[in-house]
This record gives structure tokens, sequence and C-alpha cells, in this order.
């Protein structure tokens, strides 16, 4: 009996690690139909969430003459850093919006070249995908994760839809020209995740509070119309669960609870977004902020005050 319990205990371990190296070998595969990629995401049990590059997080960099390019280093907005290659900066125009809004592209400051744009997430991202405008059209564009190059997907002479699922995760993307022969713009971007903030939520990101403190404004978008939110600050990230006796019970935030405080309730416009001033201590210079929703219990991604 004990060497039966033995060859289990054997046959267990060996079970455990074959699925292990399945999962770590994951091969990323590419999509140029956003219907099917939302549905394998669905039916992989993700959840997913979207930026149209409209909101106020990017309202710095929005560049309405090609002469006189609004741009920044990096942007960061529901959890997802976008940036562009050293020393080439981002900015948002309409001529790459997919509809009447704005897209994103290069600012290229270091001389002509293919354009490409990278993102870095604040949590683990298992599909990320978006829409693809090249000029010329004809062009091979990818989407890198876990430095892998599988496949690319053609443009066409409007936007193309170029998606990518990779189930080992990810938390850093390229998005690139293979051939490196285009310039190119996006929009409408949906990426996927265990747990996905819905709610945008932005400090100014052209006001430095620390190390002194001062004003800045927050605002937020995407919450209930009219409805209560609460904002909650932390010093560190983490895990926490709301108790059960508390509104949202069971939610589980992006903070830590040790330290953790609610430091503003009130209730969104009549288009589910807000804007506060804040008046920042030194004391809190480097804590984290989350944004919730307490008539749906959505979240924000946190946001760092710096």
């Amino acid at each position: 009996m004990p060497r039966k319990h033995q060859y289990l205990s054997l046959i267990t371990a060996l079970l455990a690690a074959h699925l292990t190296i399945s999962t770590a070998s994951a091969t990323p595969v590419i999509y140029n139909d956003e219907a099917k990629f939302l549905a394998d995401i669905n039916s992989l049990g993700y959840q997913t969430y979207t930026e149209n590059f409209e909101g106020p997080g990017w309202d710095h960099v929005r560049s309405t003459d090609p002469f006189n390019l609004i741009s920044a280093t990096e942007v960061t907005n529901l959890g997802i850093t976008w940036h562009a290659r050293s020393g080439n900066l981002i900015t948002t125009n309409h001529n790459w919006a997919k509809g009447n809004g704005w897209g994103i592209f290069e600012d290229q400051r270091q001389g002509f070249s293919s354009s490409e744009l990278f993102g870095s997430a604040d949590r683990t991202l298992y599909a990320v995908g978006g829409w693809i405008k090249t000029n010329p059209s004809g062009a091979d564009v990818t989407i890198e994760v876990n430095g892998q190059i599988v496949d690319g997907v053609i443009t066409g002479v409007f936007h193309t839809f170029v998606g990518v699922i990779d189930t080992a995760g990810f938390t850093d993307f390229r998005v690139l020209d293979i051939e490196g022969q285009t310039v190119w713009g996006a929009d409408d971007f949906t990426y996927a995740a265990d747990r996905a903030p819905q709610i945008e939520f932005i400090l100014d990101p052209t006001i430095n509070v620390c190390p002194a403190g001062g004003e800045t404004i927050i605002s937020w978008n995407g919450a209930t119309p009219g409805g209560p939110g609460a904002i909650l600050y932390s010093p560190a990230l983490g895990n926490f669960i709301i108790p059960n006796n508390f509104s949202c019970g069971g939610t589980q935030l992006d903070l830590s609870g040790v330290g953790l405080k609610i430091g503003f309730q009130g209730n969104s416009d009549a288009s589910g977004g807000r804007q506060i001033t804040a008046n920042i201590p030194p004391s809190l210079c480097g804590f984290y902020l989350q944004f919730v929703d307490i008539s749906t219990c959505d979240f924000s991604a946190p946001v760092q005050i710096q």
C-alpha cells in the first residue's frame, strides 16, 4: 500500500511538471479578425478592457498640427505605459484614428524610420490587439510578446486589426512593421487579463507634486453615471480584499491592506466621470491610489503619486 501511494505521488508530480512545461512554452497566436480574437479571449476566461486614446489621460499629447507635435516620453493609462523608442516620443492625432477621435503614433525626433511603439502593463496580460493603419498600405505588422515574433498581418488601405494571444502571459509588448518599411498609427486597443481595470483614473501627468507635495488634479471616466465612488490609497501595491461587511465586499484591490485608507468618497457626474482638485501632502509621495465604483464594484488600475 505505501508503494502504491509512492507511484501515485510520482505520477502526480510528472503530470504537474508536464502541465507546467506546456504552459510556459505556449506560442503566441496572431489574429487579423477582431471577432475571433475576442471570442477566443472569452473562451479562455480572461477579462478585457479597452484603450481608445480619447480620455483625459491623453489630453496632454494632442497634435492637431502635423508640424507642431505635442508629445511626451510616455503616457500611462489603464495601467499600461505606452512609449516609443529611445529618443522618440508618442503623441496622438486625428489622422491615425479609426473614427473621428484620436489615434496614437510615434513622434520621430531621431530622423525618419519605420514606426515602433511599446507597452508595459502593471499586471500580467494574455492578449493585446488594436487597429493599425500604415503608410503605405501592404505592411507586414505584428505584436511581439515574450520576445517572439510569430507572424504578421498584411495591412489594407484603411485600419487593419492585429492582435496576439499568449497564454504564457506577458507584461511587455512591441508593435512593429516586421519589414521596417512604413510609418503607422493605431487606435482602439483591447487588453486581456485575469483582473481587468474598467475605469480610467488619472493623476494630471503635467503636474509633479513630489517630493514637496502640492495641489494636483484627479479625474476618472467610465464609472456609473451619478453613482457613488471612493478613492483609496496605500503605501504599497498588494491584493487587499474588501471585507464583506463593507460596500463591494469581496472585491480584490491592487493595493496593500497595510496602511490602506479612504481618501475620497463622492458621486460621479452624469457622464460617469469627475474631476477634483486634491492637496497632496509630502508624506503621501510614492503612495498608490485606486478608484472603486461602489455601484458596480468595478475599479481602476492603481496610480502612483509622483
